[in-house]
């Protein structure tokens, strides 16, 4: 008895993953190459993730997020880079929940500036909320710079900081022996330091 409930346990688990990676996959695809999406499969296998005690479990046990690590809806990671006289510092921290702080406050940034703002709808309030978004981040800069700056002693005044996205290849890049990442800086800052 055991067994058989751990089997129907394992089957209905195992379709909720495959469906909810699917779901995600598709989704992403269709975005991500512009494609019309199917709205009657979307529908129907939305109504099978619908039902409050599957939304519950899916939250519960995680099954509804996609597990996709190739799929088109994983973005490269970045993070904030500190360049004084050539030589290139990031952040060092000391405790795990400062990194995951870190690493999510890179996320966000990551998010806002690789959002399509062709596709965003342009309204006074959200150029507002862009702009101030943007002077907060240029303080968060700033502050990062001066405690790298003085953290690790730099002699040059003049640096710059900014948000750079590591571009790894893809594989058939990697099949031909392509394999080093590429550095795309998105976005950047001159700061003129004193110790």
């Amino acid at each position: 008895m055991k067994k058989c409930l751990f089997i129907m346990f394992f089957a209905i688990h195992f379709t909720l993953i495959v469906i909810a990676c699917c779901l995600s996959a598709y989704k992403s695809y269709c975005e991500f190459y512009h494609f019309q999406k199917n709205t009657t499969v979307l529908n129907t296998v939305e109504k099978l993730l619908k039902p409050m005690p599957v939304q519950l479990y899916g939250d519960i046990s995680a099954c509804q997020y996609g597990f996709g690590f190739f799929a088109p809806n994983v973005k490269s990671g970045g993070c904030i880079v500190f360049e004084n006289n050539t030589n290139i510092y990031t952040p060092e921290f000391y405790g795990k929940e400062a990194k995951n702080r870190f690493s999510v406050f890179e996320c966000h940034i990551s998010d806002f500036l690789l959002k399509d703002k062709a596709t965003l709808q342009k309204n006074k309030e959200q150029v507002l909320y862009d702009s101030l978004r943007i002077k907060y981040y240029n303080l968060i800069y700033k502050a990062i710079s001066a405690k790298l700056f003085n953290q690790n002693k730099c002699v040059s005044k003049q640096s710059n900081i900014g948000f750079t996205l590591f571009e790894y290849p893809g594989l058939a890049e990697y099949r031909k022996n392509i394999r080093q990442r590429q550095i795309i800086k998105l976005y950047q800052i001159n700061t003129i330091l004193n110790n």
